[in-house]
């Protein structure tokens, strides 16, 4: 397993044999956003990082869905044993 950072791999975030782009992007991800989300609130649990074009298609994703890691953008769907977010 390759990390993008101490708690975040390159296979959880879906960047495995990609663009050096899309693994930048990741990367930024899990320094910025999601290390500090995991300091304060314990483990988090990745279960969508970057979408290639078809998989984004297949989940009814947006052409423009940050998922796809495009124009700097990036974003993964996560979940925090005990902590629930609004709706």
């Amino acid at each position: 397993m390759t990390q993008l950072t101490e708690h975040f791999s390159q296979e959880e975030m879906g960047v495995v044999g990609v663009e050096q782009r899309l693994i930048d992007n990741a990367l930024f991800l899990c320094e910025k956003i999601l290390e500090p989300i995991r300091a304060k609130f314990g483990s988090v649990s990745v279960h969508d990082g970057y979408r290639n074009p078809t998989h984004n298609a297949k989940v009814g994703g947006k052409a423009t869905s940050f998922h796809m890691f495009e124009g700097g953008k990036a974003a993964a769907d996560i979940s925090i044993s005990g902590v629930s977010f609004p709706t």
